[in-house]
C-alpha cells in the first residue's frame, strides 16, 4: 500500500504529529473502489463521433442529421461521478460558454494533477495521461447574499457578468492546493481532444494551511444541467418526473432546435403552442451522490494537542459527522445527502442577443455560422418575422448564504430550510501545544 492510500486509511499511529508525507486533505480509500474501473472514452462510442464537434454540424449542412448530440457525453452509466485528489493547476474564472446549457452563468474551470490513483481518469482520445479538467457554473459556486436578478428580460452576459461578482472566493481552489472532486466523468464532445473531465463538479474540497492549521473549505452543488430540453418551462425543474424526458418535442439541443422551427411555423409537435420566438428551457436534474469520507489532517511537522473545529451550514436532510483521528491526526467527515437535500431554485428568464448567440456557438462549435439566417433559410417567409425578437432560456439567481469566519473556533451546523446549496462550510484540524489559542 502506498504512502498516499495508507495516510488515506489512517496510517500508523502518529500520536506526537502527523507523518511527513502524509496529504493534508484526502479521500478514504473507499473511493478508488467506488469510482470503478476506468474504461477507454472513445468519442466516436461516447460522442456519437471523432471528426465533429458539438454544434459543428449547424453549419455543415447535417443539422437535419446529425452525431452529436450532447456536449458533455457520460463514459459510463454507473457510477457517472468519481472522485479524485490531487493539486490545483490552471485555475480560472474566465470563460466563454454556450448559453442555453448555462443556466447558472459561464464556468469556473480548473485542471487537477491527479494523485496516482486516479491517474487513468484523465484521457485524451482514450489515451490516458496528463491532468484532469474541471468545470462548473460559477453561479453554483457559494456567493456571498445579494439582490435577486429580474424575473425576466435581463440579457444572459450581463446575468453571467453578475454572477462573477460575489463568489466566495475561499472555495476557489488557489495553485497548488490540495483538492477533493467529485463530479460526473464526460468527454468533452466540443473539445478536438475529446478530453475527459469532471464536468459539472457535484463536490468540491480545498485545503489552505494557516498559521499552524490545516483549513479547508467544501461545498456540494445540487444541480447538474441535463443538457436535454423541453417545451413547457414548469418541466425544468420537475426533478422527480422522469417521464420528462420522453415527451414529445423534448431533447437535447440540436432536436430541440429542429423542433423550435416548426413550432415557429405552426407545426409543432401536440400539445405544445406555436412560438413566437425561439425559448430554450434546459432541464435540470438534482445531485444526491454522498461523496465518501474525507480526511483533513494537521500539516506535517506539527505536534501536540489535536484539535478539530467546523462550521456548517446545511439544508434539511443533510447529515454531517467530523470525526477526530487521533491515530493519523487526522478529523473524518462524513456528509450524507437525503431526499430533502435539493431544492428548486427560483425560475427566470434570460434574453440571448443573435450577435452573442452566434459568437457562443462558433466559440463551442469551431465554426463561424449565422444562427439566424441559418434557420430563416429553412422557415417560411410569412413566419420569418419571428426570427426577430432573440431567443430567451431559463437562468437562475447565484447560490448563496450566510457569510462564514475565515477559521472556525468551535463546533458548530446551522440548518436552513432557505438554502439551495445542500451543505457549505469549513473545516480546521491542527496540533498544538496546551495552551495554545
Amino acid at each position: 500500500m502506498g504512502p498516499l492510500l495508507a495516510a488515506c486509511n489512517g496510517g500508523g499511529s502518529q500520536l506526537t504529529g502527523p507523518a511527513p508525507d502524509q496529504p493534508v486533505l484526502a479521500f478514504q480509500q473507499a473511493a478508488v473502489s467506488a469510482n470503478g474501473d476506468y474504461p477507454a472514452a472513445d468519442p466516436k462510442t461516447i460522442c456519437g463521433s471523432d471528426d465533429r464537434r458539438f454544434l459543428a454540424e449547424l453549419a455543415e449542412g447535417s443539422a437535419l442529421d446529425y452525431r452529436v448530440p450532447l456536449r458533455l457525453a457520460d463514459i459510463k452509466a454507473s457510477p457517472s461521478e468519481l472522485m479524485v485528489s490531487g493539486s490545483a493547476t490552471n485555475v480560472s474564472l474566465v470563460a466563454a460558454d454556450f448559453p442555453p446549457d448555462h443556466t447558472f452563468g459561464s464556468d469556473f474551470t480548473m485542471d487537477v494533477e491527479l494523485d496516482p490513483p486516479y491517474a487513468k481518469a484523465a484521457q485524451k482520445r482514450a489515451a490516458p495521461g496528463g491532468n484532469l479538467h474541471v468545470e462548473l457554473a460559477q453561479g453554483q459556486l457559494p456567493h456571498e447574499p445579494g439582490p435577486a436578478g429580474p424575473a425576466a428580460g435581463q440579457e444572459w452576459e450581463i446575468m453571467s457578468e453578475r454572477v462573477h461578482e460575489g463568489i466566495d472566493r475561499r472555495f476557489v481552489p488557489d495553485p497548488t492546493a490540495r483538492v477533493l472532486v467529485m463530479g460526473n466523468w464526460v468527454i468533452d464532445c466540443g473539445d478536438p481532444n475529446y478530453q475527459t473531465e469532471l464536468h459539472p463538479i457535484t463536490f468540491l474540497a480545498t485545503a489552505r494551511i494557516t498559521g499552524a492549521k490545516t483549513v479547508v473549505s467544501a461545498f456540494y452543488n445540487p444541480y447538474r444541467e441535463t443538457q436535454r430540453y423541453h417545451p413547457d418551462s414548469a418541466k425544468a425543474l420537475a426533478f422527480d418526473d422522469p417521464s420528462r424526458f420522453q415527451d414529445p418535442g423534448a431533447g437535447p439541443f440540436p432536436a430541440t432546435l429542429i423542433t423550435s422551427v416548426a413550432r415557429l411555423q405552426d407545426l409543432g409537435p401536440a400539445p405544445y403552442p406555436s412560438l413566437d420566438h425561439l425559448e430554450f428551457w434546459a432541464m435540470l436534474e438534482a445531485n444526491r451522490t454522498s461523496p465518501v469520507a474525507w480526511r483533513v489532517c494537521a500539516p506535517p511537522g506539527s505536534s501536540g494537542e489535536l484539535r478539530v473545529n467546523y462550521h456548517w451550514i446545511t439544508r434539511p436532510g443533510v447529515q454531517i459527522d467530523v470525526r477526530p483521528d487521533e491515530s493519523s491526526s487526522c478529523a473524518v467527515v462524513q456528509t450524507t445527502l437525503g431526499e430533502k437535500s435539493v431544492a428548486a431554485p427560483v425560475p427566470r428568464v434570460c434574453v440571448i442577443p443573435w450577435d452573442f448567440l452566434n459568437a457562443a456557438i462558433s466559440e463551442e462549435g469551431g465554426i463561424d455560422l449565422d444562427l439566424r439566417a441559418a434557420i430563416g433559410a429553412f422557415v417560411a417567409p410569412q413566419f420569418r418575422s419571428r426570427l426577430d425578437a432573440p431567443p430567451t432560456q431559463n437562468c437562475y439567481d447565484p447560490l448563496s448564504g450566510s457569510t462564514l469566519e475565515d477559521v472556525p473556533t468551535g463546533q458548530q451546523v446551522d440548518l436552513s430550510d432557505r438554502l439551495l446549496l445542500p451543505f457549505y462550510g469549513i473545516v480546521s484540524v491542527e496540533r498544538s501545544s496546551p495552551g495554545a489559542p
